[in-house]
Formats: structure tokens, C-alpha cells, sequence
């Protein structure tokens, strides 16, 4: 008897973010949704636009951009309309538990990794892997423990960046499937990952959408930055992957370098 494997889909999208000292911390990260939950997700979402933008017919149309959104909210400007909602606060606390709970209410995992670009600096005095190429390798590695912890199989999809922006992520993709990661085998990676795709902001996905909130909260989190809403952050760090094992800074949300005290 053939067992089907459950099959999902990692959404990432990437922030970078500077503390009060200057000190770097870009993240790469997102959301792992099951392919059986994805209409399901989409379809609370689109619940939350229609209260966000109540009367508005074009309201699940609208695309909830967190930069866009704290720009509004900070500055009263925005180049789309549409934004001008969240110039109230209480709209932005409004979007940020409904996120919250529609997390929660799925079971979303979370999942994601931090690079201190100092730290790296500080203990890899040289020439280094790009922060991208680094993160997107460990992250890579844990959804693979993911996929295999959950007896599955999932594909990538990364918010498309501005040409040529995609390629070298298409790039550091194959080669990872090619040659394997730190402790994966290149079959192992092939067979619980299947591809990688691009896709842009406009084609409205959910997936993607809930993962743009993803990175920032991370990042302020590892920067400790205070977050743009404290309840969102702690669902987003609760719900990151702990490998079965709780183990949620290791395979959930990485920070590395770890910090050190060098003599």
C-alpha cells in the first residue's frame, strides 16, 4: 500500500534591519503552509481585508505590504490609496491580530534565519559567503528536517526581486541540490524539495503575503529592536519549527554567528 506524503510550500520573503548601534541583522524567512490548508489560509485572509477595508469591492484585491503599511501609519503617505487605511492606529493593531490569529488558528509555521553581519565580521575576519548565500543554505537545512519530521515533500517560493536579483537565489538553489547542504546529501535535498519559483507581489498569493510580515519581526526581534506589535511577534516566535525536540533557535529561527565573548 503507497502511503501519499503531505505536501507544502515555504513562502520567504528577506528584511534587513539596523540597531540603535548600527549593527546589521538581515533575515530571510517565511511561512510553511500544507498544500491541504492553502485555500482555507487564503480565504481568512481575505475575511481580514474585507473588515479592513469594509465597504471597499476591490477589498481582496488589495495587497498587505508591511512596508507600505508602516509607512502609512508612520508618515500619513503612501503611493497607493489603498494604504491610507492604516494611517489609524488602530487599523495597523486591527491588521496585526487578525494576522496573529489566523496564524494560530492554522497551526502556521514559522520559520526563518538571521545573519549578524557584524558578529559575522568580528569572528570570520576575511573574505565571507555572502549573507544571503549563508542564510538561504541553514534555512534550506531546516526545512528539509521539517519535511522529513512531517513525512513530506515542498516546494520554495521567494518574492520575486528586480532582475537580476532573482538569479543568483535560483543560482545558490541548485547548487544546494547539486551538492547538498551541511549535513543533508544532495539526494536527501532532492528528495523532499522539489523547485523554487519567483513570485511577484500583484499575483495576490496568501502565502506570500502572510510571509512579508515574517522577516522584519524577526530581524527587530534578534536586534532587540522593540516589534511593531508585541502579540504578533510572540505568535511569530512561538510558532516557529522546534525540530520536535523544542528546539525553535536551531531549527525555527537561526541567529548566526552566535555571539560570543572573545578574549
Amino acid at each position: 500500500m503507497v502511503v501519499s506524503m503531505a505536501h507544502y510550500r515555504l513562502y520567504l520573503d528577506e528584511s534587513e534591519t539596523r540597531n540603535a548601534s548600527g549593527s546589521s541583522f538581515f533575515v530571510v524567512g517565511g511561512v510553511i503552509l500544507n498544500a491541504s490548508s492553502e485555500v482555507a489560509v487564503a480565504q481568512e485572509l481575505n475575511a481580514l481585508k474585507l473588515s479592513l477595508w469594509a465597504g471597499d469591492q476591490q477589498a481582496t484585491t488589495h495587497i498587505l505590504h508591511e512596508k507600505e503599511i508602516t509607512e502609512a501609519n508612520k508618515s500619513g503617505r503612501s503611493n497607493d490609496p489603498c494604504y491610507t487605511i492604516f494611517r489609524a492606529n488602530g487599523t495597523v493593531e486591527k491588521l496585526y491580530a487578525g494576522l496573529s490569529k489566523l496564524i494560530k488558528m492554522h497551526s502556521i509555521t514559522t520559520m526563518g534565519v538571521c545573519v549578524n553581519s557584524d558578529e559575522l565580521s568580528r569572528l570570520y575576519p576575511g573574505e565571507t559567503n555572502p549573507k544571503l548565500t549563508i542564510a538561504l543554505q541553514m534555512l534550506l537545512e531546516n526545512y528539509c528536517h521539517f519535511l522529513k519530521h512531517n513525512t513530506a515533500t515542498g516546494d520554495i517560493c521567494y518574492e520575486s526581486l528586480q532582475e537580476p536579483g532573482n538569479q543568483p537565489l535560483r543560482q545558490r538553489f541548485y547548487e544546494l541540490e547539486a551538492l547538498g547542504t551541511m549535513y543533508y546529501t544532495p539526494h536527501f535535498f532532492q528528495t523532499h524539495i522539489g523547485d523554487i519559483e519567483f513570485c511577484g507581489k500583484n499575483e495576490n498569493l496568501a502565502g506570500l503575503q502572510l510571509a512579508d510580515f515574517i522577516p522584519n519581526t524577526m530581524a527587530r526581534s534578534a536586534a532587540g529592536m522593540p516589534p511593531k506589535h508585541d502579540s504578533f511577534k510572540q505568535t511569530v516566535l512561538r510558532q516557529a519549527y522546534n525540530g520536535g525536540v523544542g528546539l525553535r533557535d536551531k531549527y525555527g529561527f537561526k541567529v548566526i554567528p552566535q555571539r560570543y565573548s572573545v578574549p
